[in-house]
């Protein structure tokens, strides 16, 4: 279920590279739900008898119950287009934070984009703004490398936005008074956008993601989708029937996506998530895992 911290599309607990990097350490099953196999050491001899079936994993039940909750998330964007619902005020971030990054450059200067370009389109020329921030009132578990509470590239021209990172336990100020990511997201995207050209976000792309349980969801949904919803790339597309889309949507990594579309509809011309996409980079751990929510009419 949705717990408290995670109400508001405020993700709560470790974010997207809070966990120990998988780029570092191989993942080990039982401590990475996004890991399958054997545990070091564990193996099957000739003369084992075959075990009865195991009881759903942790992954599993956080798979589950995101399956279960993405009706309330769903919700919050579909409610507000239908009832009309006033846009909630922007929110000035720049007095509970400082930009360590603000600069506007080419996609290919900050993360080769081959990742994600060949199926959207996101051009390596293209101009983004880069912003990354500190909260004023850090954490004291934040060092000067893991300090960064958002950080994220905007651009017009891909009509598109990339979560590069988020860390919501990076943030020391109170819960009631934190800037959260969707909140940070759209008043980038029209800071960027401007007012016309906000209607025509096309993109929210969550770049290598850490969080475990979006892993694991992500893994999940590639290998139960079929040919029918995934390509032979390993490209899974999903639309709002599908049980992998709404594992997707109420996870951390897809949450607040539904936040921004629904407390920002008007100023986004009533724009819906119609497909949630997901795909592995394979590499020599457990490979990089992604997702780019797709929005429209």
């Amino acid at each position: 279920m949705v717990s408290n911290a995670q109400k508001d599309g405020q993700q709560g607990g470790p974010q997207d590279g809070d966990k120990k990097n998988d780029n570092q350490q191989p993942c080990k099953r039982g401590v990475d739900p996004a890991c399958t196999g054997p545990k070091s050491g564990e193996g099957v001899s000739a003369g084992d008898k075959p075990k009865p079936e195991s009881a759903p994993s942790l992954a599993d039940k956080a798979y589950d119950n995101s399956v279960a909750d993405s009706k309330k998330i769903i919700e919050v964007q579909d409610k507000a287009i239908a009832d009309k619902t006033p846009d909630v005020p922007t929110k000035e971030w720049k007095d509970k934070y400082t930009a360590d990054k603000d600069e506007t450059i080419e996609l290919k200067d900050v993360n080769p984009p081959a990742a994600y370009s060949s199926f959207f389109g996101l051009k390596s020329t293209s101009h983004y703004k880069h912003l990354k921030l500190i909260s004023k009132k850090p954490s004291p578990n934040a060092g000067p490398f893991t300090n960064v509470v958002h950080e994220g590239l905007y651009s017009k021209e891909d009509q598109a936005i990339i979560a590069k990172q988020s860390y919501a336990n990076r943030d020391a100020w109170p819960k009631d008074q934190r800037v959260k990511w969707y909140e940070f997201a759209f008043k980038n995207w029209l800071d960027t956008a401007g007012a016309t050209e906000a209607k025509k976000l096309k993109w929210v792309v969550r770049d290598n993601i850490q969080n475990g349980e979006t892993k694991y969801a992500i893994k999940r949904a590639l290998e139960r989708g079929g040919p029918s919803k995934v390509d032979a790339n390993g490209h899974g597309v999903f639309v709002p029937n599908d049980e992998e889309f709404k594992a997707l949507a109420a996870g951390d990594n897809g949450r607040g996506v539904f936040y921004l579309t629904g407390r920002y509809h008007q100023q986004l011309g009533d724009l819906k998530v119609v497909k949630i996409h997901a795909w592995k980079v394979p590499d020599e751990f457990d490979g990089k895992y992604y997702m780019a929510l797709e929005l429209g009419h």
